[in-house]
């Protein structure tokens, strides 16, 4: 008897068999399962992030072929490198940066029986923007990753990135990292780690726009908060002065915009960026400004008022009346932090409601022209892990920032266009 499939599947077939016996005839059951050789994963797509690549495919129609799991090849100077993936994922990372070296990958599925064929080979492409954040999960440390946006869907860990940092920022290259890790404050410049100053009470750090200095916060004898300057050529350190918090460089890089508890109600002002720098100006209408960010034509401020629930201010710099944006928030939805991208039209905000975390923007230019609200898709949503002080941002020049403190999170979205 023999069986020729056209289809998988469960097969039976009842035989009468004559023989010579008293009864002469035998009945007998032939069985057979036929199972699919797995389909090709489908849409096999790899993103390179800032760091490394973020590959993603469908699953195929797999019948009664489920795979039992998927391998991944990378093809790199002519030699094949095999990453064994399991079968419930449809995304695969690595921190592959190496850009300059030309590498491609291809995939298939595989179940007890055969492998399916194997993929087209597909290069990384530039993802159009990058989502950067410190992750923590229970019982870990923060880590520092990558998402491509728009899929966004997963970290790619940033190779040898340090871990337990609660502030990151970078240079006006994207290349140049500092951090804050264990108290000091620390450099990352062409791979290689330097501790550049320890003290108490390290945060926000700020890269000037000509890359040469970092602004930040640090804690006095007094219990007051205040806020210093590095110089990374020879990391001499100069105070600007205290009662002051969370720098942001002004575009003219001469001076910074802080939150100033020497003053009543506590405004933003804008100081010169040097040792005992003298107050510039009080910003009139921000006072109890908080999340304060300076959009890229220097021509805008935006921060949320204190004691408001999902509610955007947008303010001159020199001062005058705020116009409010109330994002009609609902009760224990908070807005973590603000950043423009980089022609100052799109705002990016930071929401987090319960254990949910959701970056979403709106055009800030239309409303202060007089147009609607309207937020735009999410540009992340995740229901199970905190991000602190997201970075979206073009490869190319990139600035990027993350700061946790005390479980709070904040966002700073920076665009660069590409080269």
């Amino acid at each position: 008897m023999s069986l020729t499939a056209t289809t998988a599947g469960e097969y039976a077939q009842d035989v009468e068999i004559l023989d010579g016996t008293s009864r002469g005839v035998r009945h007998v059951q032939f069985s057979a399962s036929v199972y699919d050789r797995p389909d090709t994963p489908g849409k096999v797509t790899v993103d390179a992030t800032y760091s490394g690549v973020d590959l993603s495919w469908t699953p195929g129609s797999w019948g009664n072929a489920t795979p039992v799991g998927f391998v991944v090849r990378r093809t790199v100077d002519g030699i094949d490198t095999t990453f064994n993936v399991a079968p419930d994922q449809t995304h695969w990372t690595e921190p592959w940066t190496a850009a300059s070296r030309p590498v491609t990958y291809q995939m298939w599925a595989v179940n007890e029986f055969e492998p399916s064929p194997e993929s087209p080979r597909v290069s990384p492409a530039k993802a159009r923007e990058q989502v950067t954040a410190l992750v923590r999960r229970p019982n870990e440390l923060a880590a520092l990753g990558s998402l491509a946006v728009p899929k966004a869907t997963q970290i790619v860990p940033i190779e040898n990135a340090p871990t337990g940092a609660t502030e990151v920022t970078s240079g006006p290259n994207g290349v140049d990292i500092a951090y804050v890790l264990d108290g000091g404050l620390w450099v990352r410049q062409q791979g290689a780690d330097r501790l550049v100053r320890s003290g108490a009470g390290l945060a926000h750090p700020a890269w000037s726009p000509d890359g040469t200095r970092i602004a930040f916060s640090t804690a006095d004898g007094d219990s007051s908060t205040c806020v210093d300057i590095l110089t990374l050529s020879d990391s001499a350190v100069v105070r600007v002065g205290c009662n002051l918090d969370h720098p942001i460089w002004h575009s003219d890089n001469h001076s910074l915009i802080v939150e100033d508890s020497s003053l009543a109600e506590a405004p933003l002002t804008r100081v010169e960026a040097a040792g005992q720098g003298a107050r510039i100006a009080t910003i009139d209408g921000s006072e109890g400004a908080t999340r304060a960010v300076l959009s890229p034509t220097g021509n805008v401020l935006a921060y949320v008022p204190a004691n408001t629930r999902g509610v955007v201010a947008f303010l001159s710099p020199d001062g005058g009346t705020a116009t409010l944006a109330d994002l009609g928030f609902v009760e224990g939805k908070t807005i973590e932090d603000l950043e423009w991208d980089t022609v100052g039209r799109q705002l990016a905000i930071l929401t987090r409601f319960g254990e949910r975390d959701i970056i979403e923007s709106f055009n800030a230019g239309d409303f202060l022209a007089g147009g609607g609200l309207s937020f735009g898709v999410p540009v992340y949503n995740t229901t199970t892990e905190p991000y602190s002080r997201w970075t979206s941002r073009l490869i190319g020049p990139i600035l990027l920032r993350n700061t946790t403190v005390e479980n709070r999170s904040y966002l700073e979205l920076w665009l660069r266009a590409l080269p």
